[in-house]
């Protein structure tokens, strides 16, 4: 298992620390991860994780897919579909899946989802507070992880390893990644009332 402090270094080296989205699904299928995230398995092409932080002012979003084991792990420089309810809903339908997402603004969340639902999803500043259809059912993951005001993204990625037993280390992050433009998920509107 990874410590707090490898994934800010992996983070660092990576270019990442300032802006990205991690999102980890225990299924073995990338096409379908693909389809949930609204790209194209078709438009895939080899890439590196670098090719992820363009496109955010403007441009089409880009996403990064690999394997880690039984995971699918998709990468987003400075993007956060990952993180929203309408991927990781249908994501969670393929296997759990957990989020970190982070931003320059401070924009922050951990996310976990199972069974189309997503169970719990707290900001990486205000760990106290999760929210979702089983609140604290992070909390077997977060052991010993600060968050808060001293928090690291380091941390994020660490449970969403123990998670989602996604290993993300020096030979996993040089590849080979399946880079490919996406289509924002359409927003989700709330049910008419009575």
């Amino acid at each position: 298992m990874n410590s707090a402090a490898h994934y800010d270094r992996l983070l660092a080296d990576l270019g990442l620390s300032t802006a990205a989205t991690f999102t980890a699904i225990c299924t073995d299928d990338e096409d379908d991860v693909i389809g949930c995230f609204g790209g194209d398995p078709a438009q895939a092409r080899p890439g590196t994780l670098s090719d992820t932080k363009d496109g955010w002012d403007g441009e089409k979003q880009r996403i990064a897919v690999s394997r880690s084991g039984t995971t699918v792990v998709v990468v987003e420089g400075n993007q956060f579909q990952g993180s929203r309810e309408e991927v990781l809903r249908p994501l969670s339908r393929l296997g759990r899946a957990a989020s970190a997402f982070w931003n320059v603004n401070a924009n922050s969340r951990l996310s976990l989802a199972e069974d189309g639902l997503v169970q719990s999803a707290f900001d990486l500043y205000r760990p106290d507070q999760p929210h979702g259809a089983a609140p604290h059912a992070w909390r077997p993951y977060l052991d010993g992880l600060g968050f808060g005001p001293e928090r690291t993204w380091g941390a994020g990625l660490t449970a969403l390893e123990r998670a989602t037993a996604a290993r993300l280390d020096a030979s996993w992050a040089a590849g080979p990644h399946l880079v490919l433009e996406i289509e924002p998920v359409p927003q989700a509107r709330a049910a008419a009332g009575p």
